[in-house]
């Protein structure tokens, strides 16, 4: 679970992704987080990163950066986006001062030097769909067609368990990644979330889950709510 921290230029709208990295054999994690916060203004008011490095011996590193929002370009598909993950793309990609990220449907690759000299590096292949049936829906159902007063937070899972290739610090590692975005349509931002991602190998079972309390508006008592999801 990580609090972000943030500078107070909130809503109406929030961009994310999500990048978990385990190694198995090193007994290491990697967590690579971005965020965006879009006032009511058609710009960034507050774009986040942050990298946190955990291994079995309890070691924990984490390192947060704020970007100046008038250096950062997000794109849809091909073309420059406000609203970035509001609606799906195959073709996602993010350009700050520290690094660059970028998802196309069937794989994803990252490259972030921090200030502190730490530097990530990833490519993640064999994309691991939720739902392989329908390839655009996420662990919401049919409930994500909700209208956004009643549903403002999204979110999407890009990848359970996609093989991965990564560079930390100039050591080189492999294992499994797990991939998911976050929207949120309005100021009623989850007060509090928490993230779960596990499995063994790239074919061994896996399960994500995410649970946060909502509040809905004024008149409607905070509501919990969580998405699970198992594949074999």
């Amino acid at each position: 679970m990580l609090p972000l921290a943030t500078h107070g230029k909130h809503g109406p709208w929030f961009n994310g992704w999500c990048t978990r990295i385990t190694d198995l054999k090193a007994e290491r994690t990697v967590t690579l987080i971005l965020g965006s916060f879009q006032d009511s203004e058609p710009r960034w008011s507050e774009v986040y990163t942050a990298v946190l490095v955990d291994d079995a011996h309890g070691n924990h590193q984490m390192e947060q950066v704020f970007s100046d929002p008038a250096q950062a370009e997000m794109h849809n598909a091909d073309e420059l986006s406000q609203e970035l993950t509001r609606r799906y793309h195959d073709s996602n990609s993010w350009t700050l001062p520290i690094g660059r990220f970028q998802t196309n449907g069937s794989s994803s690759t990252l490259d972030f030097s921090f200030p502190s000299g730490l530097h990530l590096a990833a490519r993640l292949s064999d994309r691991v769909l939720w739902n392989p049936g329908r390839p655009f829906d996420g662990p919401e159902g049919w409930v994500q067609r909700l209208p956004s007063p009643m549903l403002p937070t999204h979110y999407f899972v890009e990848t359970l368990a996609s093989a991965t290739e990564y560079e930390l610090n100039g050591q080189q590692g492999q294992g499994f990644a797990h991939q998911a975005r976050g929207v949120t349509e309005s100021v009623a931002d989850p007060k509090r979330c928490v993230a779960v991602a596990g499995g063994h190998s790239v074919l061994s079972p896996h399960c994500a889950s995410l649970g946060g309390r909502l509040e809905l508006s004024r008149n409607v008592p905070t509501s919990p709510s969580s998405h699970l999801q198992r594949i074999c």
